[in-house]
């Protein structure tokens, strides 16, 4: 049956819309700002320094900018200013934020900053422009939307996967017993020996890099003894590996009562982050003083880390977790890990659930369920946690849901409302 609704003069109704649209777009753009000010001012910790071209994790700042900034393009140009002005605004406030972060500590000014910063206002205005042409595409458009969107939502914690894995650099290695650098807090401990396999590594260049290569690559067992010091405040490098590039390729860290472990991985090559994992209050029961025989050794899923007595396994990256390329939180807790991994996956969805239809929806993200099962298991990494499923059925709801919302309004400014 289909009821009909008399709803007045169509035109009168859409420029009713768009005035809401625009209030709407007018509270919103003090918001933006709020947060973009929030993300970008706040220290960080360390020295100030002079104007750089970041380059080790160009990628992952340049992608941040542009989901930064693309929500305050959007909120100015549905108050209705042009392109060009929308470009001019977001420039003269990247120009402003670059300029205060030479006297904020750890904050980088960056030339390339300013210009991913615009492009992410652009990209917010394209997409009001042409919302009319992606939110009700034609069918051969939402064709092409739905298999990219399917791809996307698949093919991104694979290459997550792929990126995290670790990766090895030629030239010479040098091992470090407790170095003092930038980076990290000096550790007051003491280490007393380390091997990786079958090799022994004292502090300085090792005469037998290519054997050490071999060993990183092969997943050899590293063991470190080492005296206790006073827990650190912040990241402490007890032992790492560095190359003659001064690139890190190992770092045994101590981070209050928790101990981590970074290994380069692919995603370095590609310009994003290179997380640590994380072993929580290991250090707990360990005092100043106190003899710490520390292993690791690879295992079928992720790693498995030993201290003195204490032992923990499965740690590793998984394919829910590509948000870590991207941002790699100083000791972040459980929670906001669990609510990052809900919101990329529902984010990686969303798409899909929206372009997709009724049908193919439910197929699909039955397909991409199946596919987050599989992929560890075939991957040998950490499986997939619940919170992740929950953020993959969140996202394919929420993308059918906005698909309803969207018909409907088309519906209701037409005149009529839908099949019922």
């Amino acid at each position: 049956m289909r009821v009909t609704a008399d709803i007045g003069d169509g035109s009168a109704g859409a420029a009713q819309n768009a005035r809401g649209g625009r209030n709407l777009a007018h509270t919103a753009v003090p918001l933006v700002l709020v947060a973009i000010l929030a993300a970008t001012l706040t220290p960080t910790g360390g020295a100030t320094h002079g104007l750089s071209l970041p380059l080790d994790r160009a990628l992952a700042d340049a992608l941040l900018n542009v989901a930064l900034f693309a929500p305050l393009g959007a909120a100015l140009a549905v108050t209705g200013r042009a392109t060009r002005r929308v470009v001019l605004l977001c420039a003269m406030l990247s120009i402003a934020i670059e300029t205060a972060q030479f006297v904020i500590p750890g904050r980088y000014p960056s030339v390339l900053d300013v210009m991913t910063n615009v492009a992410g206002g652009m990209v917010g205005a394209f997409l009001v422009r042409t919302a009319s042409q992606w939110l009700r595409p034609g069918p051969s458009l939402a064709r092409m939307l739905t298999a990219c969107a399917g791809i996307a939502a698949l093919g991104v914690p694979i290459l997550s996967l792929v990126l995290l894995s670790p990766s090895e650099t030629d030239g010479t290695y040098f091992g470090q017993w407790t170095p003092e650098l930038e980076q990290f807090e000096r550790y007051r401990g003491r280490v007393i020996a380390v091997a990786l396999g079958d090799e022994t590594i004292p502090p300085g260049p090792h005469p037998r890099s290519r054997a050490l290569e071999r060993l990183l690559h092969d997943g050899a067992p590293l063991r470190v003894d080492a005296v206790a010091g006073p827990a650190p405040g912040r990241l402490a490098d007890l032992f790492s590996i560095y190359d003659g590039e001064e690139r890190e390729l190992v770092v045994v860290g101590i981070d209050g009562d928790d101990l981590v472990l970074r290994r380069r991985t692919r995603s370095v090559g590609a310009g994003l982050e290179s997380p640590g994992l994380r072993v929580r209050h290991i250090l707990r029961d360990v005092a100043p003083g106190d003899t710490m025989r520390i292993a690791i050794a690879r295992a079928s899923r992720g790693y498995c880390v030993q201290l003195n007595t204490a032992r923990e396994c499965d740690l590793g990256f998984s394919p829910g977790e590509g948000w870590r390329l991207l941002v790699s939180p100083a000791r972040p807790p459980r929670a906001m890990v669990a609510i990052l991994d809900l919101l990329w996956m529902a984010g990686l969805t969303l798409p899909f659930g929206y372009w997709s239809r009724a049908r193919a929806t439910i197929l699909g993200c039955a397909v991409l369920g199946v596919s987050l099962a599989v992929v560890p298991r075939l991957a040998h990494s950490t499986p997939a946690s619940p919170t992740q499923f929950a953020g993959l059925a969140l996202g394919c709801g929420l993308g059918w849901l906005f698909r309803v919302r969207v018909r409907g309004v088309a519906a209701m400014r037409a005149g009529f409302s839908p099949e019922i």
